[in-house]
């Protein structure tokens, strides 16, 4: 049985200048997500405004979809089905929202970059070994892997 994990819009907006109601403040969302396709039922959509795509263009969908809520840049004016939070930078909110929603995980981790020409695999293939041998428990986003 998995964790069912639910906040409060407000909870999640603590970092952001956001434009909306107060009692859309206290609406409870049980899931974040950018793409339409990906929402269930009480999540927020971010529509967000990216190189290639314009995902304002799929609110109709995700309200089809089930969302709660959803957060738009704020030269978003069309009327919408559910409460619609306004932004000016809807990438950079997404980030935010995420991490709030997850009770900010990246608090609770230390992490290590890597960079230079050569031998940066080599390092964290190292490093991996390292960490396991002295107890921890540690994840490695590379480009010949993700563990």
């Amino acid at each position: 049985m998995g964790l069912t994990l639910q906040k409060r819009l407000g909870e999640l907006f603590t970092a952001l200048d956001v434009t909306c109601r107060q009692e859309v403040l206290d609406l409870e969302v049980c899931g974040v997500t950018d793409d339409s396709r990906q929402v269930q039922p009480g999540m927020l959509f971010v529509a967000v405004t990216g190189d290639t795509v314009d995902r304002h263009r799929f609110i109709n969908a995700a309200v089809a979809g089930g969302c709660a809520a959803v957060l738009a840049s704020r030269d978003y004016t069309e009327a919408c089905a559910v409460p619609v939070i306004t932004v000016a930078d809807t990438a950079a909110a997404l980030g935010h929202v995420a991490a709030a929603f997850f009770d900010y995980p990246c608090r609770r981790l230390k992490m290590i970059g890597i960079t230079g020409t050569n031998g940066k695999t080599t390092c964290t293939y190292l490093l991996e070994g390292l960490i396991r041998a002295t107890g921890g428990s540690p994840g490695v986003i590379g480009t010949v892997s993700i563990r």
